[in-house]
C-alpha cells in the first residue's frame, strides 16, 4: 500500500523563482539532498485562515493511485513550513532536471 508522507520542510533552502501558474501559491525548495521540490500551499480565505480544497487532496491521492497503476507519475505528499505565512501544502519533487529542461506553462 503506498501512504501518502508528510514532510518538515522549514529548514530547507527556498528558491527565489519568475512565475509559476495555477490557482494556488507556490514555491520552491532546495532538500538537504540538494534536490529542488514545489510546494503549493493551501487557499487562504477572506479572514486570513486556510483552507485545504479537494484539489490538495486530489493530486496526492492522484498520484498514489497513478504509482499503485504502475505509471512514471510525480509523487505528491504533504508539506510542512512553520515559517511559511500557508504553512501547510503539496509537495512534489520537481520533474525538471535543469539546465537542460524548462518549463513552459500553456
Amino acid at each position: 500500500m503506498i501512504k501518502a508522507t508528510f514532510q518538515d520542510i522549514t529548514n530547507w533552502d527556498k528558491k527565489i523563482y519568475q512565475s509559476i501558474g495555477g490557482s494556488r501559491k507556490k514555491k520552491i525548495y532546495t532538500s538537504p539532498e540538494q534536490e529542488e521540490w514545489f510546494f503549493k500551499g493551501s487557499k487562504q480565505n477572506k479572514d486570513g485562515t486556510f483552507k485545504y480544497p479537494t484539489e490538495f487532496w486530489s493530486e496526492i491521492i492522484a498520484s498514489k493511485i497513478g504509482k499503485m497503476l504502475g505509471f512514471y507519475i510525480l509523487d505528491y505528499n504533504i508539506g510542512y513550513d512553520k515559517n511559511d505565512t500557508q504553512q501547510i501544502g503539496c509537495l512534489s519533487k520537481t520533474m525538471l532536471v535543469t539546465p537542460y529542461i524548462y518549463l513552459t506553462e500553456g
